[in-house]
């Protein structure tokens, strides 16, 4: 919240008081915010506070907001509409998809990082402590390794660009080498298969292989690159699955040619709402 940490920012009261004028469910969603903030218990990182501050600017249900909210509150790395490369604490680079939100924490033997959601690429250097990253109930051992770690809904997929990870789920585990893939969910377990190098992290140049992925699974993807919420208001929409890359040089014209190939349409409410209609 910027406002509070710069209270002489003539602009940023105004667009607040803007947004509370709107109504009592902006008046109530700026209450949880404010609420969240100060419970938190947590330092910012250098730009949770801009997206916080974003998001009361475009929010007009509780709905909307919840789950970002709670998303980068938890964070300590997040990205915008675009690849970010970072460095850890511990010294290991990482390069974020966009929106992808990650916590990392090093301790004496161990460094963790988590996950929360969206797609990361790891370079890890091999050293005396571990290097452990979670993904919901999905734990990966980095063995010196180049990996993608990717979490969409229910679903984690690991993709391994270069040596090895270990990897555990419940009692579950798996070792992966160098083009080998695990896409597990609760619904279907874990499936290992071997996948092309280039089809480790494409987002990286700007595409992303669907193969076989649901709309909404698309759609998220798509959604972390497109300013606005994606809503999908048909079941059968979005379970219906796709085939093909989809190029995110541009994610508006990508996800009107998504709609446009499944015959349904599209509305969008400019940069906030992108209502997806049979």
């Amino acid at each position: 919240m910027r406002l509070r940490e710069h209270p002489e920012d003539a602009r940023l009261k105004a667009e607040r008081d803007a947004f509370l004028a709107r109504g009592e469910a902006e008046r109530a969603a700026y209450a949880q915010v404010v609420t969240a903030w100060e419970g938190s218990g947590r330092k910012l990182g250098p730009n949770k506070s801009v997206i916080i501050a974003a998001m009361l600017g475009v929010l007009v249900s509780v709905y909307i907001m919840a789950e970002p909210l709670r998303t980068y509150l938890m964070a300590d790395f997040q990205s915008g509409y675009s690849a970010q490369d970072i460095v850890l604490a511990s010294g290991d680079r990482a390069v974020l998809d966009a929106h992808t939100a990650v916590s990392a924490d090093t301790e004496a033997n161990t460094r963790r990082v988590t996950l929360i959601e969206g797609a990361a690429v790891f370079d890890v250097d091999q050293e005396t402590r571990s290097f452990v990253v979670s993904a919901g109930d999905v734990t990966i051992e980095v063995l010196g390794t180049t990996f993608e770690a990717l979490r969409m809904n229910d679903t984690v997929a690991v993709a391994v660009e270069e040596g090895r990870v270990r990897i555990r789920v419940v009692d579950a585990s798996w070792t992966l080498n160098a083009g080998d893939q695990l896409i597990w969910s609760e619904a279907s377990g874990g499936v290992v298969s071997q996948i092309e190098m280039d089809a480790v992290a494409p987002w990286r140049n700007r595409r992303f292989v669907a193969d076989g992925l649901t709309f909404s699974e698309v759609a998220t993807v798509i959604d972390r690159h497109l300013p606005g919420r994606i809503v999908i208001t048909s079941a059968a929409l979005a379970e219906a699955r796709v085939l093909g890359t989809i190029n995110l040089e541009d994610p508006k014209r990508a996800l009107d040619a998504l709609v446009a190939a499944k015959g349904a349409r599209v509305i969008s409410a400019g940069s906030f709402a992108h209502v997806v209609m049979p």
